[in-house]
Parts: C-alpha cells; structure tokens; sequence
C-alpha cells in the first residue's frame, strides 16, 4: 500500500508520478511506431522527407499529451541501428 509522505518526505510520491510518467510516455511510443508503420506504408515510399514529417507528427503527439519528446526520445535511445529510420534519429 502507498501512503503519502509528509511534505519533506515525497520520495514515494515521486516515484509514483515519475513511474506513471514513464507508462505515458511508453504509450505514445506504441502510438509512434504505429504511425511509423502507417506512414511507411503509404505510396511513394518512406524516405528522408517522409521521415521528417512522421518524426514531427509523432513530437506533437508526445507534447500533446504533456509528455516532454526530446527527454523521451534521448532516454529511449531513438531508432538507432534501426534499418531504414535513418531520418528520425536526430
């Protein structure tokens, strides 16, 4: 059982919100790699440009919903090493 801290003592309220954090941002990560999948699949192929415009659509996604992309995608480590993503690791 959680219990809350006294106002010095916010270790296990942090925790909580860091791990919730953490859950939210792996969400929008599924929501990200479908958007990847749909966007590589569209006619014309998934290049640079392409590349680009998923990344920046998948950054509103993330910020939309108060979660902060850059910190995020350094953590996770991007799509490095990943064939054909060139383009989305920054």
């Amino acid at each position: 059982m959680f219990t809350r801290g006294t106002r010095g003592d916010n270790d296990v309220d942090d925790r909580i919100r860091e791990t919730l954090g953490e859950i939210r941002a792996l969400l929008h990560m599924e929501a990200t790699i479908e958007l990847v999948q749909f966007e590589s699949s569209r006619p014309g192929g998934f290049g640079p440009e392409r590349q680009k415009e998923t990344m920046a659509k998948a950054k509103a996604m993330f910020e939309a919903q108060g979660v902060e992309f850059d910190k995020f995608w350094a953590k996770v480590g991007g799509f490095k090493g990943m064939p054909g993503m060139d383009a989305l690791d920054r």
